[in-house]
């Protein structure tokens, strides 16, 4: 009994990393199908998950969806917008959002172990990202593609930015129990050099500390931020 205890529990662990890592591999493998770039790891690891585990859909997450598909149909229709790229994002969309949910739906009392996941492969990336700075300050690139901007596995700064961004929130948001991850995780992003990132994070903390003596500190702090992106 105890054996098959254990083996439930690992594959419990295995298929949660598992849904993590689509969190990580657009950037990693997304290959041009047919005209059509896709993330091959991550959307047959969704695939799989839609149509294997079970499917429990709230009305609530029903119909937010048919409000995004009914909206954009009549964008297309007032607006005389392609029909063709609609297709093409409407299906990603729904493998994505439904997707997604059946696997957090199946997590959803392991949430806690689920963001750690995320947090310390997030972590693990911003390491080799912050390396990757380092050596790209003295001519040596390692897959970046502008020296001085960190992009870790990324295509782009930006794109990573948006990738670890609910980690950094996370970790700062519990920053006693995410010291040292938390830290590791605002240098990355910092380093990244990318504006819209350094914007969203500003305003995070802004609408999560924002007292009157905290203004004056958290204006410092994004103007210093500021300040480094555009040098």
């Amino acid at each position: 009994m105890s054996s098959y205890n254990t083996y439930k529990i690992s594959s419990h662990n295995v298929l949660l990393l598992t849904f993590i890592l689509t969190l990580f591999s657009k950037e990693l493998f997304t290959r041009h199908v047919a005209g059509f770039a896709a993330d091959l790891y991550g959307y047959s690891v969704l695939s799989l998950g839609l149509v294997l585990l079970p499917k429990n859909f709230s009305k609530k997450v029903i119909l937010t969806f048919l409000y995004v598909l009914i909206s954009s149909l009549i964008s297309i229709k007032f607006f005389s917008l392609p029909f063709g790229p609609f297709l093409k994002q409407i299906i990603v969309i729904f493998l994505i959002y439904f997707g997604t949910y059946s696997f957090i739906r199946l997590f959803r009392h392991d949430l806690k172990k689920l963001l750690d996941v995320y947090i310390n492969i997030a972590v693990a990336s911003a390491l080799f990202g912050i390396i990757q700075w380092i050596l790209s300050k003295v001519g040596v690139n390692i897959l970046i593609k502008v020296p001085g901007h960190l992009d870790s596995i990324a295509y782009e700064p930006s794109h990573y930015s948006a990738i670890i961004m609910p980690a950094v929130c996370l970790t700062l948001f519990q920053f006693k129990e995410y010291r040292v991850r938390a830290l590791i995780l605002l240098s990355a992003l910092i380093l990244t050099k990318a504006f819209s990132a350094i914007v969203v994070l500003f305003a995070v903390l802004s609408i999560r500390y924002i007292k009157w003596y905290t203004f004056l500190p958290l204006g410092i702090l994004g103007l210093a931020m500021l300040f480094f992106v555009s040098t």
